[in-house]
This record gives structure tokens, sequence and C-alpha cells, in this order.
């Protein structure tokens, strides 16, 4: 059985700049850019808030392992793209009042998605539930979502989800 539960926290937190500017450093991968001109907040506060975001769907994780008959695999969400113009013409504005309308700096909306994948792997491992990662074959050099694989900036397209079944067929 598969899981996709849960996966777009990082994306609601993060894909629309904030009305305070921020940045963060990621524990595990600190060597990621940072811009000093925006406010850095600590990444635990991110990891808990992305955490609480993320809850409400965690929660059905073990409901929905009790249920399989055989083992459940949660699939990882996809990087985020890094062309700040493919995902502005997609993005619902009014979903996201009192924001300015400008796409965050792509290092911060990657650390957001570095951040959360981490949540939701600590998750899966708590629950003894297999997770699988996004492809590296699905990313460019930077580690953001290659565009081969970007369907309209926010969602990735058929040819990722042929690499996701690739990854789960040598990791079930």
């Amino acid at each position: 059985m598969l899981s996709l539960i849960g996966g777009s926290a990082h994306t609601v937190l993060g894909m629309v700049e904030h009305p305070r500017p921020f940045d963060l450093i990621v524990p595990s991968a600190q060597d990621l850019p940072l811009d000093e001109t925006r406010e850095l907040i600590p990444a635990d506060a991110v990891r808990a808030k992305l955490s609480e975001m993320s809850e409400p769907y965690l929660a059905m994780l073990p409901a929905v392992a009790r249920l399989c008959a055989t083992p459940l695999v949660h699939i990882g969400p996809p990087p985020p793209v890094a062309a700040e113009d493919r995902i502005a013409p997609h993005v619902p504005w009014i979903l996201f009042p009192g924001q300015p309308h400008a796409i965050a700096p792509k290092w911060v909306r990657y650390k957001l998605w570095r951040v959360h994948c981490e949540v939701i792997a600590a998750i899966c491992t708590r629950l003894d539930i297999q997770y699988v990662p996004a492809p590296e074959r699905s990313k460019d050099e930077e580690g953001f979502l290659h565009p081969d694989y970007d369907r309209d900036g926010a969602h990735a397209n058929a040819s990722y989800g042929a690499l996701v079944l690739e990854e789960l067929r040598g990791a079930i």
C-alpha cells in the first residue's frame, strides 16, 4: 500500500513570500545559501510549525497502516521548482490574504521542503513505515525539481511519477 498523505505543508508555509521575509539554517544542510538580509528564524520553530501543519494528515498513518494487508510505504513530496516565474502564474493568490504577491526565494522554499521531508521521514520511522524520498534523478544540480519533471511550477508531472514508480520497485 502506498501513501502520499501530508506532503504539502512546506508549500503552504513558504511558496508565497511571507509578510516578514525569513530564512533559516537547516541543521542537516548547513552549507545551503543564507540571505542575511532576511529575518533568521530557528529551524526548530520551522520544524514545529511544519509538524503542526502536517499533523492532521499524518495522524491518519497509523490507522492506514493497520488497514493494510501489506506494509505501508510513504512517498515523500517532490522537491520545489527553482524558477519563480514557473510558479507565479499558478498560485491561487486568494488563499494567501495579506501576503505579498511574490514567490518566496528558491532557497527558502528548498529549505522548507528539506525540513518537511525530515518531519515526514521521522514520523514514518517512528511508525515503522517505509519512507521513499524524491528520486535523485528528478533533481537538478542544486537539488530542485528538474524542469523535465515539472508540470506547473507547483506539481510534478507524469514523468516524475514514472521515476517514483522505479524507486518503489527497488524499495518494495
